[in-house]
């Protein structure tokens, strides 16, 4: 990835029937699209800027996904890196670092987004995968978060749902709770809730998975 500019790219080996699903969700997530053809060619028919991003890297792409025969999403090392699953765009996960100014510090919780078929008129369904010690997240790995229900929007990115994910790790919201006994320790006794909510968070750093991705830095 061009830290800079934030590049980013998404590859496929051939146009099918959701093609155009993926140009445009890809696009509102600030990608830059390309077919194989204007890798090989060097040519972007969209005036896409290739300027900064090192030859080899994207032919080793290129390599990469004539031998696996799917799509691959390249990212550089960030706060939050997110992509499909195999060959299902519809179902995605993510990894997401426990912020700094928080007891999830250090943390690294996998989250799996699946896409409803009218999405992005009805909102994804986001849910941890890693354990959490928070009054908006269960057992279950479901978020009570407004976004994610009646404050949805279709010009929501799953970046800014990510970020909003993230903000909530910060600051709970124990007025709208998913687990009454946790919204009322953060009330009562905030230091024990953050020390359960750290121990949680380091007995479950051995579970955390990588997500379905293959990163690479542009450089």
């Amino acid at each position: 990835m061009d830290k800079g500019h934030k590049k980013c790219l998404i590859l496929w080996l051939r146009i099918q029937d959701w093609a155009n699903f993926i140009f445009n969700f890809v696009k509102d997530n600030g990608l830059e699209v390309m077919t194989i053809e204007e890798i090989r060619s060097g040519i972007d028919t969209r005036g896409t800027e290739l300027e900064g991003i090192d030859r080899g890297v994207l032919m080793r792409a290129l390599r990469l996904l004539e031998q696996k025969g799917k799509a691959a999403i390249f990212k550089g090392t960030s706060a939050d890196d997110e992509g499909p699953v195999g060959e299902d765009m519809f179902h995605w996960q993510a990894t997401i670092m426990g912020p700094s100014d928080s007891p999830y510090s250090g943390g690294v919780f996998l989250v799996t987004i699946h896409f409803p078929p009218d999405y992005p008129f009805k909102p994804p369904k986001v849910a941890f995968r890693t354990k959490v010690f928070h009054p908006n997240i269960n057992s279950n790995g479901s978020i009570c978060l407004d976004i994610l229900k009646d404050q949805w929007s279709p010009a929501l990115t799953i970046s800014k749902v990510l970020l909003s994910i993230c903000s909530l790790l910060t600051d709970p919201n124990p007025d709208d709770p998913l687990v009454p006994e946790i919204a009322h320790m953060y009330k009562t006794d905030r230091h024990k809730y953050e020390n359960t909510a750290r121990t949680w968070t380091q007995s479950a750093l051995h579970c955390a998975a990588d997500s379905s991705i293959v990163s690479l830095e542009l450089k």
